[in-house]
């Protein structure tokens, strides 16, 4: 998978997508296709919205860039607003070029938010996740690659280039959160998951 554009939302089994539809000010927009989770990562129009579990599922090229930035975004503060007893998350990939994102949001509260592409962070605030730490003692590249790495960089552009793949990992890895426990299951239950795009 090399793009992500997703926003999970917990703990919303009682809430219907069309009541999200109208709350979001989407009402207008008239269903399509339905399509499955894996697919509706790369709908450049639009936005998807679906259900798994106890879980709302919205798929936006453009939403999810309402929660990397210091200022709280109208759009973000209408989710939290929303959704006070619920974890949401924001994961965003792009490996074209080089950006991740991940926002963690825990009662309508900013926990955990970092962003950035190419070896550059755009926003860095909160505390460090579980997720973080665990892939941070990880080996990111073997001996071969690090020393290929030192013949051509300084050690300052080495250490962006490893925490740019750990922020990565990190990404991929809090998808085990809400979709599986491993990369196989993720994969499946992004095939199964079904979502219907409105434009």
């Amino acid at each position: 998978m090399n793009k992500l554009y997703l926003i999970v939302i917990t703990n919303a089994i009682n809430i219907s997508i069309s009541n999200v539809k109208s709350e979001f000010g989407l009402g207008s927009l008239a269903p399509g296709n339905e399509i499955s989770l894996f697919k509706a990562q790369y709908n450049t129009k639009g936005i998807c919205l679906g259900k798994y579990n106890d879980k709302i599922l919205i798929v936006s090229q453009e939403k999810v860039f309402y929660f990397y930035n210091a200022r709280i975004s109208s759009f973000e503060k209408r989710i939290c607003e929303l959704f006070p007893n619920s974890e949401i998350a924001v994961l965003t990939l792009n490996s074209t070029v080089d950006l991740y994102g991940y926002a963690i949001m825990e009662k309508g509260v900013r926990k955990r938010i970092k962003s950035g592409a190419d070896n550059d962070v755009y926003i860095d605030y909160g505390t460090k996740i579980k997720e973080e730490d665990d892939i941070a003692r990880e080996k990111i590249f073997d001996d071969g690659e690090v020393a290929e790495m030192k013949l051509e960089y300084s050690k300052k552009i080495i250490q962006k280039m490893i925490a740019q793949e750990v922020s990565i990992r990190v990404t991929y890895r809090l998808l085990t959160r809400y979709f599986g426990n491993d990369e196989k299951e993720i994969e499946r239950n992004f095939d199964a998951i079904k979502l219907v795009e409105y434009q």
